[in-house]
């Protein structure tokens, strides 16, 4: 386990703002530990967490997608279970591996569920 690095941290503030989607979640993001999946380094991270479902139902607060630094659409979606941060999936479309999150608001897009 090991603590979002600065990029993961300023994209998931972004992505919470932007989605609304920080009313849902109560996780203290500077102090969130996490580990890195195995995706081929597309960026997706499960978040530790003390309560985990039994049943396999998540609350899916947002959606949304940028295009990478190369031009690739890069899709997210963020998974919550009563209150805390489960897993951010990143899939760039194309499966190459993740060159960076975006900066600016203007670059992500989120869709609606």
């Amino acid at each position: 386990m090991r603590y979002l690095s600065p990029a993961e941290l300023a994209f998931l503030k972004l992505l919470l703002d932007k989605s609304q989607a920080r009313k849902m979640v109560e996780t203290n993001l500077e102090t969130v530990q996490v580990q890195t999946m195995d995706d081929g380094a597309m960026g997706s991270i499960t978040f530790a967490h003390t309560r985990k479902p039994t049943d396999g139902i998540y609350d899916r607060p947002c959606d949304a997608y940028f295009l990478d630094v190369d031009g690739t659409r890069v899709e997210v979606c963020l998974l919550v279970f009563e209150a805390q941060l489960i897993e951010l999936d990143v899939w760039k479309v194309d499966f190459s591996p993740l060159k960076q999150f975006p900066h600016q608001r203007e670059q992500l897009h989120i869709l609606d569920h």
